[in-house]
């Protein structure tokens, strides 16, 4: 139990550095966003939306589904995946993982509107 508390801790760090914009997402392709550093240590954080097709019961019935998740993946300088969380086996961390991707989108569409702001002729 002590671990997902301490995993729970660590994406709320997450989330918060990312409202706070202390971290500056990239986008690696329309999914997934990343994050690199070289301090303390090289690496790279990447967060990626995944739509997987799973049953869920209807009325009794198995029926096919498209779902949304959330993937977290921690590289090393090399890019080896010392680490990863998958919202698909996790749904406490999905919770937060979904609020991290949310506010990666926020802020890009912030950045895109500024930048169309500025390039449209002042009156």
């Amino acid at each position: 139990m002590e671990a997902k508390n301490e995993l729970l801790d660590y994406l709320n760090r997450l989330l918060s550095a990312t409202v706070d914009k202390s971290m500056e997402w990239f986008k690696a392709n329309p999914t997934t966003y990343m994050w690199t550093t070289n301090t303390p240590k090289p690496g790279k954080v990447i967060i990626q939306r995944v739509n997987k097709r799973a049953f869920v019961i209807v009325m009794g019935r198995r029926v096919p589904r498209e779902i949304t998740k959330h993937l977290l993946q921690v590289l090393d300088g090399k890019g080896n995946i010392v680490f990863s969380v998958d919202g698909m086996s996790n749904s406490t961390a999905e919770e937060v993982l979904i609020k991290v991707y949310e506010a990666i989108l926020s802020r890009e569409t912030e950045k895109g509107f500024e930048f169309f702001k500025d390039i449209i002729p002042q009156k």
